[in-house]
């Protein structure tokens, strides 16, 4: 994993914390999380693809 994958991750956790924490969610929160979530994902499928052997992510 290289360093803007990982300074990516950290972003993305601390904004999700911060979101998780608020005692009131307006529309643009929940917008926020819908956003954050899909990028969750986005990492995660990055992250299962780093740990693939390079022949199999060329596919």
């Amino acid at each position: 994993m290289n360093e803007t994958q990982q300074t990516t991750i950290r972003e993305v956790s601390q904004l999700y914390d911060r979101l998780l924490n608020l005692k009131e969610v307006n529309h643009y929160d929940e917008l926020r999380l819908i956003v954050i979530q899909e990028r969750i994902k986005d990492i995660n499928k990055m992250l299962d693809e780093f740990g693939k052997p390079l022949y199999e992510r060329l596919k």
